[in-house]
């Protein structure tokens, strides 16, 4: 067996038979995965354009895009599932307006969630995207900080 031919072999054993098939997974090779990631990241910064088109930054203006595709937004993009991304927000929310008085107009912030969740859903962005998205706006829109995001 050459090397593209090698596989792992898994034997499947039947209780009075012993051995009765061979189930062959032939090897993935490395460079799949690296093309899996590059698709991935630009699915994500795909998403993340799509997301923010047209959002304002908390400083003003748009969101810089050095800031929206770095490697630390794409990586929690690709890697916070939604409900994830939820549970940070609401965490991150009731700190950040718990401790400013200056925000009375939030009343409650799990609308603001549920409403970019709700614009996720109405831009396409795949669910396994939606959570990263929700908390890079609350960065970029909201200028909450991602403590150990």
């Amino acid at each position: 067996m050459n090397a593209t031919e090698r596989a792992i072999k898994q034997e499947v054993w039947d209780e009075d038979e012993g051995c009765v098939a061979v189930a062959c997974e032939p090897e993935i090779p490395e460079e799949f995965y690296r093309h899996f990631h590059n698709c991935a990241v630009i699915l994500a910064r795909h998403y993340l354009s799509l997301f923010f088109e047209g959002k304002k930054w908390h400083s003003g203006g748009p969101v810089p895009k050095a800031l929206l595709y770095s490697p630390q937004i794409v990586s929690m993009v690709l890697n916070t599932t939604q409900i994830e991304g939820i549970d940070g927000a609401y965490e991150l929310m009731t700190r950040r307006f718990n401790e400013r008085e200056k925000y009375p107009e939030v009343t409650d912030h799990m609308i603001y969630v549920l409403k970019l969740i709700h614009e996720c859903e109405a831009l396409g962005v795949p669910t396994c995207f939606r959570g990263g998205m929700l908390l890079a706006s609350l960065k970029f829109c909201q200028g909450i900080p991602l403590h150990g995001w």
